[in-house]
């Protein structure tokens, strides 16, 4: 999935594109594309460095010694090594975070092989074999780190296979989202299934809210009081509080920013800094409540609770 970068600027400076993006133009229209075209144009990039990559293979530019070490010999090469580095650029505009890898950072280094300066000055002797040679690597390097990434959000963001499958929903759309860089809404769509594992357990429990004389099902009720129900909620035996300060305070804090994303914002927007952090802290608080709550032989002290708040 696409990681965009968030100005032509910090691509600019990180990546020093050779053919690729030498205005802001292609990202600008990247910025404009659907998710779907972004995964489509890297897909063609990763299968096109793949199939070049094997071509300079199978022509015997990955032996060392070189068999044939002429000057034409390697010009045969450097179309496609042009070939490579456009691609390998193109899918690093799409992937910000290939970039960072150990992979990307080899590819932005060795890919300025073919700048005429740089090729003018190796084709002549066997270093330009060498270079190409180093090019070939850089490229199963880039896509070894493309491959790790693929796995890393599943990694990142493990889930109980057993939650409600709403609650499932809402933490792979999360996921996808961290995939994306899109974090501060992957957080907010988080929140939504750990609320709603909130409501499986207090709808499971039959948990009741009373007040002014009143009783209703807690599963139905405002998030805020939903929360505050969980504060006062204990379990049988060890009569321990199913939610523990830190876990109240994030339920709090996710209510804000789900209030608070329902509005416009100007003038920079919000920071999104620690919001993958808080992505897989609330999917495991929901993965641990539920285990918790769906454990044979577990009991609530109280399933009413009046109101006080």
């Amino acid at each position: 999935m696409a990681w965009l970068w968030d100005t032509y600027e910090e691509f600019l400076d990180y990546v020093q594109p050779i053919l690729v993006a030498e205005h802001a133009g292609p990202l600008h229209a990247a910025q404009r594309e659907t998710l779907f075209e972004h995964h489509s144009k890297i897909t063609e990039a990763v299968a096109e460095l793949r199939k070049l990559r094997e071509d300079l293979s199978e022509r015997g530019f990955e032996n060392w010694p070189p068999k044939d070490e002429s000057a034409a010999r390697a010009e045969e090469a450097y179309s496609t090594c042009q070939e490579i580095v456009w691609h390998g650029e193109e899918l690093i505009l799409y992937h910000r975070r290939l970039a960072k890898t150990p992979g990307g950072q080899d590819f932005i280094h060795e890919k300025n092989v073919i700048e005429l300066s740089n090729w003018s000055r190796y084709v002549g002797s066997r270093r330009i074999f060498m270079e190409i040679r180093k090019l070939i690597e850089a490229v199963d390097a880039l896509l070894s780190s493309y491959g790790e990434l693929a796995s890393q959000d599943e990694d990142y963001l493990p889930i109980e296979s057993d939650l409600p499958d709403s609650v499932l929903d809402d933490f792979r759309k999360a996921r996808d989202l961290l995939s994306v860089g899109m974090d501060e809404i992957g957080l907010l769509i988080a929140g939504r299934g750990l609320e709603a594992t909130l409501r499986h357990i207090a709808k499971s429990r039959g948990v009741t809210l009373e007040d002014k004389g009143k009783s209703g099902a807690v599963s139905e009720a405002e998030f805020f009081n939903l929360i505050e129900v969980f504060r006062r909620l204990r379990w049988r035996g060890p009569g321990v509080p199913l939610l523990d300060k830190d876990g109240i305070a994030l339920l709090h804090y996710l209510r804000s920013i789900r209030n608070a994303g329902a509005h416009p914002v100007v003038a920079g927007g919000r920071k999104r800094s620690s919001a993958r952090e808080l992505s897989k802290v609330t999917v495991e608080m929901a993965c641990s409540m539920w285990q918790e709550a769906t454990k044979a032989g577990a009991r609530l002290v109280a399933t009413k609770v009046t109101k006080d708040w």
